[in-house]
């Protein structure tokens, strides 16, 4: 396409210089001729800038992606925490086994020296709060992946740890009610009260095993790993600890 235009402008030159000869005397056609130069002029410095600034957006890779349609249409984050890192909220009302579902949850999936985390909403400091620390100075260096709150806030507390997990944030709810609207979320999963009762030591690792599928079948479908491990013997060393105070 650029040898084309060249010899286009060529030829238009020539024509021009042959006009501009055999009319010199002539102040009309030399006034025309020049305006004809100059717009020629002026239309070869376009085509020679735009030609020059296409080639920056396109990928080396794909020449027909451009960098403005491959750009991200989210806040980067960070790949650890896009692809590795990943956070459960246990988002419980009181006295709908919260406790015992936190406790399993975290011998499936913490550390075994990890701590318990609880996320609440200080009034006095305005700010959330782990532990009563602003949640800021402990979630970089923490070692685990379950806190457990009584908050029912949703979006504020999606919000609140995105740039640190991306979309790798789960709610995880044990309730009472016959309907709640907040079991419909993508991210969001309900656990029945009754199904987290036991008497016996089986009835216990029945539980134990059915939450671990249902939880873990949630966050492998959310996530881009598929290695996540739960350690269904930590939880349940974890509830008979739990069960013994």
């Amino acid at each position: 396409s650029t040898r084309v235009l060249g010899i286009f402008l060529v030829a238009d030159l020539t024509m021009v210089s042959l006009l501009t000869s055999k009319n010199r005397n002539k102040r009309k056609l030399r006034t025309l001729t020049m305006r004809t130069i100059e717009w020629i002029f002026i239309l070869a410095i376009c085509v020679l800038v735009i030609l020059s600034i296409v080639p920056l957006y396109v990928s080396p890779g794909n020449p027909g992606a451009s960098k403005i349609d491959s750009a991200p249409r989210e806040k980067e984050l960070p790949v650890q925490s896009r692809t590795e890192k990943f956070l459960i909220i246990q988002s419980s009302h009181p006295d709908t086994g919260s406790t015992l579902l936190s406790n399993l949850l975290m011998g499936l999936f913490d550390p075994v020296d990890a701590d318990y985390g609880l996320l609440r909403f200080h009034n006095g400091k305005k700010q959330w709060v782990i532990n009563d620390r602003p949640y800021t100075d402990i979630i970089n260096g923490m070692n685990l992946h379950v806190i457990k709150t009584h908050s029912i806030e949703i979006k504020n507390m999606a919000a609140l740890f995105e740039p640190y997990f991306g979309d790798n944030i789960f709610f995880i709810r044990s309730h009472r009610c016959k309907h709640d609207p907040q079991c419909e979320m993508h991210n969001v999963l309900c656990i029945k009260y009754d199904h987290l009762l036991y008497k016996t030591s089986e009835d216990k690792k029945k539980v134990i095993d059915g939450v671990a599928s249902t939880v873990s079948s949630m966050i492998l479908k959310g996530l881009k790993l598929q290695d996540i491990k739960v350690d269904v013997d930590k939880a349940v060393r974890r509830l008979d600890n739990m069960d013994s105070v």
